[in-house]
């Protein structure tokens, strides 16, 4: 871990979809809340991806930037838990290579942590998507912010109930 650890880590998983990549990585450096860090955590199986993606970090050229590669493919779930054990951040946020973050999300999310009497444990936010054709889609929220017990909330992923 770093001396001054980042307030958030962003891990961006990706696999072969480089143009969708750079807006992610971008919708992140945008951000009006600094202090984070980002991992980009390569898992592409082609050379043309891994090329196309080195060529994206290169052009985004930031030092709270981080590019990972696992030594073999893995599957989705492992190589999730490969890219967010190089998280140095307080809190770790997934934002896979197809999403995009509002430039004022980590602001927002910061506020609400600080916010709240309670130690927060888990983040679920809205999403924006864009999907294979380049174009964005949203997906339907109220906007609430709701506290929930985090224990709680990992009882009911893990049994479905309530998702």
């Amino acid at each position: 871990m770093t001396s001054n650890p980042p307030y958030f880590t962003v891990v961006i998983p990706t696999m072969n979809r480089s143009k969708t990549l750079d807006f992610a990585i971008r919708s992140v450096l945008n951000q009006k809340f600094k202090n984070f860090e980002v991992i980009v955590s390569d898992n592409s199986n082609n050379a043309s991806s891994l090329k196309r993606n080195n060529k994206i970090i290169e052009n985004n050229k930031d030092a709270r930037i981080r590019y990972v590669r696992p030594n073999s493919w893995m599957n989705m779930v492992d190589h999730w838990e490969f890219a967010t054990c190089h998280a140095n951040g307080e809190y770790v946020l997934v934002l896979t290579d197809r999403f995009v973050m509002c430039p004022s999300a980590l602001e927002y999310i910061y506020s609400k942590i600080k916010s709240s009497e309670s130690k927060i444990d888990v983040i679920n936010w809205n999403t924006t998507s864009l999907n294979p054709w380049g174009t964005m889609a949203k997906s339907e929220s109220t906007g609430a912010v709701e506290l929930l017990d985090s224990v709680d909330t990992l009882r009911k992923f893990i049994t479905l109930n309530d998702w």
